[in-house]
């Protein structure tokens, strides 16, 4: 008899960066899809992104343009005969600095050059920027 399928086991954070977290957990036995949602404050949960299956691990989640600080991630899988329970949470917080100021964009036949005004405390803990372009199908 096959019964629905078993609860995620092993939901962790394998690494952060500026604008992603990258998540792992272990296979469910039987399992054929995976479903992610994230969570913001630790409700308000929603799918994010397409079902995946086991061989698409590591997950590999965009925080960009995000506005709240704390998001947490759960998983659950699917078989033939329905859904699990969800796994554990996995909290992340996002670190953010100060944005840029006054961003402006000129761009000639192959380059753009951005340039934009120091934060108002100088960009004190900024160590990096991370730009983002939009292809001709409107996604990042």
């Amino acid at each position: 008899m096959v019964s629905r399928a078993a609860g995620v086991q092993g939901l962790r954070k394998v690494n952060q960066g500026r604008g992603t977290v990258t998540l792992t957990h272990k296979a469910v036995p039987g399992a054929t899809s995976y479903e992610m949602q994230q969570c913001v404050n630790g409700s308000n949960c929603t799918r994010y992104g397409q079902t995946y299956n086991i061989r698409s691990l590591p997950i590999t989640v965009r925080l960009a343009n995000k506005t709240q600080s704390t998001y947490t991630f759960r998983v659950r899988s699917n078989n033939s005969c329905g859904w699990g329970a969800y796994s554990n949470a996995v909290p992340v917080t996002l670190t953010t600095g100060p944005s840029p100021m006054c961003l402006t964009a000129t761009s000639s036949r192959c380059d753009v050059a951005l340039q934009w005004k120091r934060p108002a405390n100088g960009g004190s803990g900024i160590t990096s920027y991370n730009f983002e372009v939009m292809n001709s199908q409107g996604r990042w």
